[in-house]
């Protein structure tokens, strides 16, 4: 699947001409038009991560020495704030964080921010 951003007026008259140039008659196309959602950035996905280690620490000593990977805290905290989607045979997989723009991603940052604080783990910054 082919991705293209519109910026300019220029962009849209090309991507227009480009939709009239497709021959329908061999083949039927989907086009998808959607606004355009900045992902996050590096800065934010590091601080995500010192969160999620500071937890997999921090748990450990709450629950008696019983340490978890941040990876497996990841996927317990994706799953516990964004929930699940059908996945193969009906199975729940987790929602994507990588697909959250950047005001769902600090959205859910800060929820896992106050779960943590709730829980008793220090967030040092």
């Amino acid at each position: 699947m082919s991705q293209y951003l519109l910026r300019t007026p220029e962009s849209r008259s090309r991507m227009a001409a480009l939709i009239q140039s497709l021959p329908v008659e061999t083949v039927p196309y989907q086009v998808e038009v959607k606004r355009y959602r900045k992902k996050r950035s590096v800065e934010a996905n590091a601080r995500y991560w010192s969160i999620v280690s500071a937890i997999a620490h921090g748990m450990a000593e709450q629950m008696d020495g019983e340490y978890h990977h941040p990876e497996v805290w990841h996927e317990w905290l994706a799953t516990r704030f964004l929930g699940v989607v059908p996945g193969p045979f009906g199975d729940p997989v987790r929602k994507s964080t990588a697909r959250l723009n950047t005001s769902d991603f600090s959205e859910y940052m800060e929820e896992v921010e106050a779960w943590a604080a709730e829980q008793g783990v220090l967030l040092e910054w």
